[in-house]
């Protein structure tokens, strides 16, 4: 119903929004921290949902535009992209705050214990 190209220019700038917070993002992850207090912890979990609800609400960013008869399938792919690279900075703070287990040592909770029992030998119990 519009000009197809001012709805392609809204739909890039829609698609390139959350790109254009990455660097902030990025910022703030490296400024709050490696020790796990309860602002990294904020910061972490503000950056991982706001880029789930993107991913998950990219239909309805996309809404203004949709009835300019402009294909929108690569601008929302974009859009999800920079949404999946937020969560991917999200993800690595998580790493460094020690929240995903990445070693060994991380999984000893799964392995069976076992109780060790001490026997003496038989031939050496009578001399004790």
């Amino acid at each position: 119903k519009g000009d197809p190209v001012l709805a392609r220019r809204k739909a890039m700038e829609i698609a390139t929004a959350p790109g254009k917070n990455l660097f902030m993002v990025a910022f703030m992850m490296y400024m709050s921290g490696s020790d796990v207090n309860i602002f990294s912890i904020l910061i972490t979990v503000m950056v991982m949902f706001n880029a789930i609800k993107g991913v998950f609400g990219v239909n309805g960013a996309f809404k203004m535009v949709k009835d300019a008869h402009v294909p929108l399938g690569s601008y929302k792919m974009l859009y999800i992209f920079f949404n999946f690279v937020a969560m991917a900075i999200g993800l690595w703070k998580c790493k460094s705050l020690g929240f995903i287990p990445e070693s060994p040592a991380d999984w000893m909770f799964l392995l069976p214990s076992y109780k060790v029992t001490r026997t003496i030998a038989p031939e050496l119990k009578g001399d004790m």
